[in-house]
């Protein structure tokens, strides 16, 4: 059985310089945007946390244990 890792160097050897670059980019792009969490970055904006409100108990008689009448 042949190495499968000779067997990709040659591959990638027998590639262009242009195409081994344009695959770099690629990957690249790919781990930085695996890093932001699926978000590119974008010039200028700025990083806000972005909050949730809690939900709060209802206040009041309809809240209470007693009974209503």
């Amino acid at each position: 059985m042949a190495d499968p890792v000779a067997a990709a160097d040659n591959w990638w050897i027998s590639l262009p310089p242009e195409r081994r670059v344009g695959l770099h980019r690629y990957i690249a792009g790919k781990q930085a945007a695996a890093a932001a969490e699926g978000h590119a970055p974008v010039e200028g904006q700025i990083a806000l946390p972005i909050r949730t409100p809690r939900r709060r108990e209802p206040k009041g008689w309809l809240n209470s244990d007693r009974p209503i009448d």
